[in-house]
């Protein structure tokens, strides 16, 4: 942990036109220094190349084993059943495992032990509001407001953007895409971030809170307010959520 004596302030230093940036003040402020604690010097972490490579490596080899895990219990009635999923979703779940495993961006929970040297994992927050603007966009523009950023370092984020850019684009996904949160604003932003990467690529995005967006067509498909049939989602719903709402609206 490191701290750093601002050599500069500069105000206004997000950009509240562009809407993730502008929820993300909603909730948090543009308080550097947190001033209402009095606090003269921020604070940071820093690690060098070698542990961020390690990182990468770590995540990609258990990214595989979460993979690994999940599959044996989609093929296991079961497992599929210790996780109290109901039996009417099975049939959808594996064929949604098995034809559609796209996936854009998650994140670990690491705990690092810095005597052992140890990195151990907590947790795989796969689909839900995963700090991708803060560690993407926020953080740099943080280090810039207060001259961090003309120290020998950069942020950790500086290849987010560009990954996500990737993903979109290597996706498969046509047309338009539905990003589904539920109604905080972390959810929210991370929604507007990711879909801005996803826009820079071709694709439309429409940004949908809750369920009420959606309905059944004379079809039988589900549809957007505007008509528009739901082919391509990206959310941070817990699917207990979404299993929860199809209950009620059975009833």
């Amino acid at each position: 942990r490191r701290n750093f004596l601002p050599t500069e302030s500069k105000a206004n230093w997000l950009d509240m036109n562009n809407p993730a940036e502008r929820l993300f003040v909603e909730e948090f402020g543009m308080d550097v220094s947190r001033t209402r604690l009095e606090e003269k010097v921020v604070s940071y972490y820093e690690s060098n190349h070698e542990f961020h490579l390690r990182c990468v490596a770590y995540g990609t080899q258990l990214h595989a084993i979460f993979m690994e895990a999940t599959a044996q219990v989609i093929e296991s009635d079961e497992k599929l059943r210790l996780f109290a999923i109901p039996e009417e979703f099975w049939p959808r779940i594996r064929h949604s495992w098995k034809y559609q495993q796209t996936y854009i961006s998650g994140r670990f929970d690491f705990a690092f032990n810095n005597e052992t040297g140890e990195v151990k994992c907590f947790e795989y927050n796969a689909d839900s509001a995963s700090t991708l603007l803060e560690c993407g966009l926020i953080q740099q523009k943080w280090a810039e407001s207060v001259g961090l950023d003309k120290q020998d370092t950069r942020g950790s984020g500086f290849a987010v953007e560009r990954n996500l850019k990737m993903a979109w684009a290597n996706s498969g996904a046509t047309g338009r895409v539905h990003f589904c949160v539920d109604e905080e604003r972390e959810e929210q932003y991370t929604a507007l971030y990711c879909m801005q990467a996803a826009e820079a690529v071709g694709l439309e995005g429409k940004l949908c809170i809750l369920f009420d967006e959606f309905r059944f067509d004379d079809n039988g498909h589900v549809v957007d307010s505007d008509g528009v049939r739901v082919r391509n989602v990206w959310k941070t719903w817990m699917w207990e959520s979404a299993i929860t709402d199809y209950y009620a609206a059975r009833e």
